[in-house]
């Protein structure tokens, strides 16, 4: 019943109706119908209690997601700092709720996930946002746009008021923003050095302790002079410098990586002389090992952006200072594609849209009749996985096919093994689309503005046409608003071309910089 094999059960069932016609004088129609009972099971049942525990464990967590989101997700990513799949689709949770990832730090992080910034302000905002948009619905096209938490912010909000998980989406769809079109920020996650692939565990906890007992760390000659020699390993500082690890120290990756030889050469010298005892008058007063200079090295030549992201795939499990993909999230998160780490939810044999990157393209010839198909590697902001390209699909689409390019695909899910595969019945380029500018926000106060500042800001607008869009802003006050601001969106008619005369004569409305 665990597998769901039908064949077996059908198979199954003749032996329990035999047996119970054999050996308990059951009838045959009385013991299909217990089998039947039995079959349901099949379908994935357990019992009251086992369901009554996870409707708790559920409302714990929901509750905790809620009103705890930054320290939620560490924990969560740190339940799992094994497997990087599972990571990389809690990473892309925590970017749609407005928590940032930081890269890894051998002076800042500690072994696991840990919350470096918890903003609650932005939290109370985003919740009190949802709650009253819930409540009042959002008329015509006005936005409740908030950047600290509104007097009426409520204390102690009921389960039934929590936001689903952070800022999430609004009702159109989008996520909650500030005034200045950015994400509303709940804080951010420094990545887990015992996370980091090839370290060890416990070379970075005997770096931690050197850290706490002696301080931070200087350069990359002061980490290798001070860590345990003995727990630690070229091949281990090479993947902290490959995923950022050093980036404080302000010197590019590549040059860092080209420091390692002749940084643990010089620590290792170190460490001997002090275990023979030659050891100079001063060093003797020292309550910790002297930092070695650092060795002179030829400029190395600069890592490409690419490069830096590729090591920071491999180490890590997903992209930390960037994604390739990046230009293009405002289409994958768009809602017409599935994330691929989603794909486990949908039904086995439906027809889905993901997109994303080429990671990698490998055409064959079917060993029957030599035609031509293809086995790709698609990964989106939230994992990758396999997809077949066979026959009609291949010759319509497989000049689509190199790695590298930026496509959707559309196909048939199979579910069958596992991970699930996808089989392509249509692959197309995915356009990059056009960066979005920040609008203009101009900004009236409610009982001051008047008919004629909307008329002459409605004349100054219409003279200089162009792609910019307009928005009024209007804030309440000394009024039962006061914290609260109403946005409305200028029509296209009022979009304009942004030039430093339109800045001086919008200058009495702007209220920040553009």
């Amino acid at each position: 019943m665990g597998k769901k094999d039908k064949d077996k059960m059908a198979y199954e069932r003749v032996k329990f109706v035999d047996g119970c016609r054999e050996l308990n004088g059951i009838e045959e129609k009385k013991a299909n119908e217990i089998f039947d009972l039995l079959e349901k099971f099949a379908g994935y049942g357990f019992n009251r209690s086992h369901s009554a525990a996870y409707a708790w464990i559920s409302y714990q967590t929901a509750y905790l997601k809620a009103n705890y989101p930054v320290e939620f997700m560490a924990a969560v990513m740190s339940n799992e700092i094994a497997n990087t799949e599972k990571i990389s689709v809690f990473v892309a949770e925590c970017h749609r709720m407005g928590i940032s990832i930081l890269p890894p730090d051998v002076n800042k992080s500690w072994l696991k996930f840990t919350p470096e910034e918890i903003n609650v302000a932005g939290l109370e905002a985003a919740k009190a946002a949802r709650k009253k948009t819930a409540t009042e619905g959002v008329p015509g096209d006005l936005e409740i746009l908030l950047e600290d938490a509104p007097p009426w912010a409520e204390e102690g909000v009921s389960f039934e008021d929590l936001p689903s998980g952070g800022p999430g989406p609004d009702v159109d769809g989008e996520a909650l923003l500030t005034p200045s079109g950015e994400r509303i920020s709940l804080g951010s996650i420094r990545y887990g050095l015992a996370a980091i692939k090839n370290v060890g565990e416990g070379g970075m906890q005997s770096a931690i302790e050197e850290r706490d007992k002696a301080g931070g760390f200087k350069s990359l000659e002061d980490f290798c002079a001070r860590v345990d020699g003995k727990k630690t390993n070229k091949k281990s500082v090479e993947c902290l410098v490959k995923c950022g690890a050093f980036d404080w120290t302000g010197e590019e990756r590549s040059q860092l990586f080209s420091e390692i030889d002749a940084a643990l050469g010089a620590a290792a010298s170190a460490h001997k002389d002090r275990a023979s005892g030659q050891v100079s008058l001063f060093d003797m007063f020292e309550a910790a090992p002297k930092p070695v200079k650092k060795a002179n090295s030829a400029s190395a030549p600069v890592w490409s952006t690419a490069e830096k992201l590729a090591f920071e795939k491999e180490l890590l499990g997903f992209y930390v200072t960037g994604h390739p993909l990046d230009e293009y999230r405002s289409l994958l998160e768009g809602g017409k594609f599935i994330g691929i780490g989603k794909l486990p939810e949908q039904e086995d044999k439906s027809t889905v849209s993901i997109a994303g990157a080429l990671a990698s393209v490998e055409k064959k010839f079917t060993k029957k009749d030599g035609k031509p198909f293809a086995i790709v590697v698609m990964e989106d902001l939230t994992g990758s996985m396999e997809v077949m390209i066979w026959g009609e699909a291949f010759g319509k689409f497989g000049q689509h096919l190199e790695c590298g390019t930026v496509v959707s695909i559309t196909g048939r899910l199979d579910k069958r093994e596992e991970p699930p595969r996808l089989v392509a019945n249509e692959v197309k380029p995915l356009k990059k689309p056009e960066p979005r500018e920040k609008p203009i926000v101009l900004n009236f106060q409610c009982g001051q503005a008047t008919e004629a500042d909307l008329v002459a800001v409605r004349d100054i607008l219409w003279q200089s046409p162009g792609k910019r869009r307009v928005e009024l802003r209007f804030t309440g006050e000394g009024s039962q608003w006061a914290g609260c601001e109403v946005k409305m969106v200028a029509g296209d008619e009022f979009r304009v071309a942004w030039t430093a005369e339109m800045e001086s004569r919008l200058g009495p409305w702007l209220k920040r910089g553009l």
